[in-house]
């Protein structure tokens, strides 16, 4: 007879469990609505192009700034102000350059795409005092209210101090006696070019000029 009692109260578990379950059920599964958060959610996306520039004795690089702003489904945001500036590492102002001809604030209007660019200008090496300098370009929008969307990319500026007299110099002529005969002979100059550091001098125009000898016979490069 105990053994029945407990059959009978295991069958009103199980019938319960039924009954909860059965009241919760969903026949298919729920798919988001295409109105829902994460449609409405809000992009910003930036970069600098490129993002490593040198402080010229006479020319300033430049970067171009790229801001994209877009749902997070992809759709582009149009027509909104997004705001450019340049700050430090800890998110004060940097006046260092210049955005767009402005030490201070860029504000500019996204286009059909959702896309606005901005030139940030580098310093002259003269303006620069250390050796390199690592700063920031801040984008950024208010957005609903009190709420503001911001990103930060960044950008190194080196600094290309040098005088005559920190280069060296080093000519080499492969052979260096040439014969008259009957076919023009040639030779190979060869330039190595150096920091005094040791460090090489890279990306620098090279011009080269015949000094010396008769006027029509000094040869061509």
């Amino acid at each position: 007879m105990k053994k029945k009692t407990y059959t009978l109260l295991t069958i009103g578990l199980v019938a319960l469990m039924i009954a909860a379950f059965g009241s919760c059920k969903r026949d298919t599964v729920g798919i988001a609505d295409p109105t829902g958060p994460s449609t409405l959610a809000t992009v910003l996306k930036l970069g600098a192009s490129p993002n490593v520039i040198a402080a010229g004795l006479q020319e300033r690089q430049t970067a171009v700034i790229n801001a994209h702003l877009y749902k997070f489904d992809g759709s582009p945001i149009s027509g909104k102000i997004i705001h450019f500036e340049v700050i430090d590492e800890l998110g004060n102002k940097f006046y260092l350059g210049n955005l767009d001809g402005s030490q201070t604030l860029v504000s500019k209007s996204t286009d059909g795409s959702g896309r606005v660019s901005v030139t940030y200008r580098g310093p002259l090496a003269e303006e620069l005092n250390l050796g390199m300098v690592r700063l920031y370009i801040r984008a950024f929008l208010g957005w609903d209210g009190k709420e503001e969307i911001s990103e930060i990319c960044p950008l190194i500026i080196i600094g290309d101090v040098f005088s005559e007299f920190d280069l060296q110099f080093e000519l080499q002529a492969f052979p260096n006696v040439l014969w008259c005969g009957a076919t023009n002979p040639t030779s190979r100059i060869v330039g190595i070019f150096r920091y005094e550091n040791g460090m090489p001098i890279v990306g620098r125009k090279v011009f080269f000029k015949i000094t010396s000898g008769p006027r029509g016979a000094e040869g061509r490069f």
